[in-house]
């Protein structure tokens, strides 16, 4: 995925360029090229607070939806650790840096 970030809103979308193909005949690919199209209109945004070495991002399009993370650098990657440990739908997040892009390519581990 690839995230930016304006002021006070992180987005997020899928890297379908990134994608490779492992169709095997035309059905397949059909199918793959249906699956990009789908993808690349996936676009996620949260607003983000961020404050003495804590991120909080808060879902757009769901109020409820907040999390905390501390944030952490490890060579030229920032770390997003979740804050709260009971929840275990919350993953570690690592941004990695996009070859001469401004925009940080998103690994989720």
């Amino acid at each position: 995925m690839v995230t930016s970030f304006s002021d006070h809103v992180m987005s997020l979308k899928v890297d379908v360029d990134s994608i490779e193909s492992t169709a095997t005949d035309e059905w397949e690919q059909m199918g793959e090229e249906f699956a990009k199209e789908l993808s690349s209109e996936m676009n996620f945004k949260f607003e983000y607070i961020l404050d003495d070495g804590q991120i909080t991002l808060q879902d757009t399009d769901n109020e409820d939806e907040k999390n905390t993370y501390e944030v952490s650098e490890e060579d030229n990657n920032v770390i997003f650790t979740p804050m709260d440990d009971s929840d275990e739908d919350v993953e570690t997040i690592t941004l990695q840096p996009k070859e001469n892009e401004k925009q940080i390519f998103l690994c989720i581990k």
